[in-house]
């Protein structure tokens, strides 16, 4: 017989799990929630909303292994797994996840072209197996033919592959079976090409934006789409202006710039991060990463498409494995951080990248913020290469303007905000010049778009491999592009976009030319 003492230690128990989580405890959190599950005969009530805090607060792992302990207590219970699978993806495994979801479909789970839905996405965005998402979601659609999460993912891989006119498709059929799934519009909008201020779809944009019904996300990114739809059309003025909304409205949805924060993070990277320390801390390995990093928009992926189509070399994309690991951490941890440590985080690195891309002889790593990381980049792995991606700052920041980026880049939102980003990045793209300049190619892209073969052959020979003239035909590849760039490395190279400031000479707040 239960005691009268134990309701009020269940709520206890029940109180310093939730506190321990909110303060960063996941060991006396989980301990404190064990004693809940213990004294409670309504237990599983309390897991789904206590693993949501875990979630919330930085332990996925945490609360994966909780719901495993609960698979196993009541292996019939589909939405058991369900959730197990949802914490595995965001713990990084990947294909214990996808395991865990198919053992859900098996148990019959309701709604198993949802299922099917979540099992796509990590073989296209984690796995890197655009074929298999495909087929995944192809079976959803046998499921529920008119399931529009299914319709716009195949959209977007096929926009991904540099189908044009299957991904136009795949997004109008969207829109004909939720004509209110307003987002679609706007993915549209990337795909065509706009003559014309008269263009029926440029029409539609605008008829759209003024539904009251539209909701604040899909609002931005309408703003957005006509802003490139007015840019294309040459209506300079009116694009602008469609971009400073979008851009203000997406303000209102991150926290604002710090300008001394971006300052006090640079300079603690620097003195975090010197000579001295990358001496103490170069780890001993044979491998050889390629990481193209630089300002976003500073012609990346351009560089890694064309590098992809060399023989020896496989595009990676963005890897987010840095990002993902260090972004909490980083650089205070790493004063104090230990070789085994360090060994630790290269060989996970390299066993991620193993995974996804088994056949790579050299990989390229195409995350542009791991500029910021670069010093421990170099002490993972000594024999990296970097290739340092550089473009007319006006004309960099204002690409960066026009374009929604995520919330740690909310920089974007503001010209002045980015053009200070942008000196901020150059200040610690000298410190590492400085400390391992022999490792770091700057590849200009105003110069690759001009003098391509002139431009391609040094950098060919830095990383140690011969020219070859396929490098010249990366438009004609059909890997997937995974970044807002995708339709242009489609095209041959052109150079329109080089001096795209000055179609905005009279609108910008400081002049094209400017160097400040």
């Amino acid at each position: 017989m239960r005691s009268a003492a134990e309701p009020e230690n269940y709520n206890l128990q029940l109180q310093l799990a939730y506190f321990y989580s909110e303060n960063g405890d996941a060991d006396h959190a989980l301990s404190c929630f064990r004693r809940v599950m213990q004294l409670t005969e309504h237990h599983l009530k309390h897991l789904a909303p206590f693993c949501a805090v875990l979630h919330k607060y930085g332990f996925s792992q945490q609360a994966a292994s909780l719901y495993a302990d609960y698979c196993c207590l009541f292996p019939t219970k589909a939405s058991l797994f369900y959730n197990h699978a949802f914490y595995l993806r965001f713990a990084g495994q990947y294909s214990a996840a996808i395991a865990q979801y198919q053992h859900a479909l098996q148990l019959n789970i309701s709604e198993p072209e949802e299922v099917l839905l979540n099992i796509a996405v990590i073989y296209s965005d984690h796995l890197r197996q655009e074929e298999n998402a495909r087929q995944t979601l192809m079976s959803a659609l046998q499921l529920k033919p008119d399931y529009v999460p299914a319709l716009y993912n195949l959209a977007n891989l096929a926009e991904e592959r540099g189908d044009k006119a299957e991904a136009e498709a795949m997004f109008r059929r969207v829109l004909d079976a939720d004509p209110k799934y307003y987002q679609a519009y706007a993915r549209l909008a990337d795909v065509v090409t706009f003559n014309s201020k008269d263009d029926l779809l440029l029409t539609q944009l605008k008829r759209v934006l003024n539904e009251p019904s539209v909701a604040q996300d899909s609002r931005i990114n309408l703003h957005y789409a006509l802003g490139k739809a007015f840019d294309e059309c040459g209506a300079y003025a009116e694009a602008f202006e469609q971009f400073n909304a979008a851009n203000k409205l997406n303000s209102l949805t991150m926290p604002p710039y710090v300008p001394s924060e971006t300052e006090r993070q640079i300079q603690q990277i620097i003195h975090t991060l010197d000579r001295d320390w990358l001496d103490k801390h170069m780890q001993r390995n044979d491998a050889s990463p390629i990481f193209i990093c630089g300002m976003f928009r500073s012609g990346s992926t351009l560089a890694e498409q064309i590098l992809a189509q060399h023989s020896q070399i496989t595009a990676g994309g963005e890897i987010d494995f840095f990002h993902k690991h260090l972004r909490n951490i980083y650089p205070q941890q790493f004063t104090t951080v230990s070789a085994a440590d360090l060994t630790q985080l290269a060989s996970r690195y390299l066993e991620y990248c193993e995974q996804c891309f088994p056949a790579a002889i050299r990989l390229t790593d195409k995350r542009p913020d791991n500029y910021l990381y670069m010093g421990l980049l170099k002490a993972l792995f000594p024999r990296a290469k970097f290739i340092y991606t550089k473009r007319n700052k006006i004309d960099n920041c204002l690409s960066v303007f026009f374009l929604r980026l995520g919330s740690a880049m909310n920089y974007a939102n503001s010209l002045q905000d980015t053009i200070h980003y942008y000196q901020q990045h150059e200040i610690l793209m000298s410190h590492w010049q400085q400390m391992f300049g022999q490792d770091i190619y700057t590849l200009d892209y105003d110069q690759l778009v001009m003098h391509p073969e002139t431009t391609l052959k040094p950098l060919l020979g830095f990383l140690g491999l011969e020219y070859q003239a396929e490098l010249l035909h990366f438009h004609t590849a059909k890997n997937a592009v995974k970044t807002a760039s995708v339709w242009q490395v489609r095209k041959p190279l052109y150079k329109s976009a080089s001096g795209r400031r000055h179609n905005y000479s009279d609108i910008l707040p400081v002049s094209p030319e400017s160097d400040a």
